[in-house]
C-alpha cells in the first residue's frame, strides 16, 4: 500500500502526535485483544491459543494495516499546521 506513491509504512504524518513511552508488554496484549475483537473472534479461544499461529499473525497484520490506513486517512484530512 502506498500514499502518494510512498510506502505507507515509511511515510510520515503531517501532524504527528507524541504519545510518550508505552509499556509494550501491556500494549501488545491490548493490541491482540483489539485485533481479535475487530475480526469478530472469540477472545477466550484467542487467549487459550486455539487459533493457529499463522492465522493469529494474519489477524494482527490485518489489524495493524487497517489502523495504519485509518491514521493516514485522518492525517490527510487535517490541514498542515504552519510552523
Amino acid at each position: 500500500m502506498t500514499v502518494d506513491g510512498e510506502p505507507i509504512r515509511t511515510r510520515g504524518l503531517k501532524n504527528p502526535r507524541n504519545f510518550g513511552r508505552l509499556n509494550w508488554d501491556a500494549s501488545l496484549n491490548f493490541l491482540e485483544w483489539e485485533a481479535a475483537t475487530a475480526a469478530g473472534l472469540d477472545l477466550w479461544r484467542w487467549e487459550q491459543g486455539e487459533y493457529p499461529k499463522r492465522f493469529r499473525a494474519r489477524v494482527m497484520a490485518w489489524y495493524n494495516l487497517h489502523n495504519l490506513l485509518d491514521t493516514h486517512r485522518r492525517d490527510a484530512s487535517i490541514p498542515k499546521k504552519r510552523r
